[in-house]
């Protein structure tokens, strides 16, 4: 399966072009010193144009009425050259949203996708200079701190955007900062009750795939981990109000959440299932039949 996402990658003729331009421009922020000159290079945080409104669902478990949203856009499974999502299936990487919205392989400026190129730039300088890389990060987050704390709101951070890597062992001084709420959805099921219970104020959902069992699920919900389900809907369908998780010895129905309406995911309560409508990321015309996405009706 490795071996099939790498290979996807790998014969991309974008993404080895916006990998060269990536490494083209770490070169040339690098001083003799080797430090970077970090105004030749992306920010590692981005935050969302506007700040989030705390929907009604949520208003009982926030002190907040607006949070900024922060996180770090990197690029997924082996876009970069360095396999960021452990727990990738081969139909994920393919329906990958980071090929949507800004990072639409159309979106063409100056012979390059720039969106392409600033994530795996990022990626990039995680993997092969992470003490600079952490610095930098810790130094951008805690502006994002200042800016909300001056304008009265609450402040969360998504550090996977796209990505799926164990920030909690490779930068546990992120917990130290004066964060509301840190979160993120993850494929890998043996890290959720670590990340979620162990580590502390780190909210984390399982992102159902293809490969994603019921089992797995239901062990999800036992550990109070809520899990994430695409699904395709059909036309004059709309999400229900339960849904049923059944591995043929145990069977669990739990409430659901439409995840389409926001992506406050540490608001949510514990033991439900959050259903978000398949969206096509560019890379896939017609129907999907991997079984990544979820029917109503078989």
């Amino acid at each position: 399966m490795t071996k099939q996402i790498k290979s996807l990658a790998e014969n991309d003729p974008l993404v080895i072009e916006s990998r060269a331009k990536a490494r083209e421009k770490i070169a040339n922020a690098m001083r003799k010193d080797g430090t970077f000159d970090w105004s030749k290079l992306p920010d590692l945080i981005t935050t969302n144009t506007k700040l989030e409104k705390v929907a009604d669902e949520h208003k009982n478990t926030s002190i907040f009425d607006f949070i900024m949203i922060i996180g770090f856009q990197g690029a997924p499974h082996w876009i970069s050259g360095y396999n960021l999502c452990a727990g990738a299936s081969f139909q994920c990487a393919i329906e990958c949203i980071f090929w949507s919205g800004h990072g639409q392989r159309h979106m063409i400026h100056d012979g390059r996708q720039n969106v392409t190129v600033a994530r795996i730039t990022r990626s990039i300088l995680m993997k092969e200079h992470r003490e600079q890389f952490n610095a930098r990060f810790i130094k951008e987050v805690q502006a994002k701190i200042r800016k909300a704390r001056k304008l009265g709101v609450g402040i969360a951070l998504r550090p996977n955007v796209f990505t799926d890597e164990p920030f909690h062992i490779h930068m546990p001084e992120l917990w130290d900062l004066d964060l509301d709420y840190i979160y993120d959805y993850t494929k890998v099921l043996k890290a959720t009750k670590m990340m979620m219970h162990d580590v502390g104020t780190y909210h984390v959902t399982l992102s159902r795939n293809e490969n994603t069992t019921q089992s797995d699920m239901i062990k999800a919900i036992r550990n109070r981990i809520n899990v994430t389900l695409v699904i395709d809907l059909q036309e004059g369908e709309t999400f229900p109000d339960t849904w049923t998780f059944d591995d043929g010895y145990e069977s669990v129905t739990v409430s659901t959440i439409d995840g389409d309406k926001s992506d406050h995911r540490f608001l949510d309560p514990e033991g439900v299932a959050i259903l978000l409508k398949l969206k096509r990321s560019g890379n896939v015309d017609g129907d999907d039949t991997s079984g990544f996405a979820t029917r109503l009706v078989a």
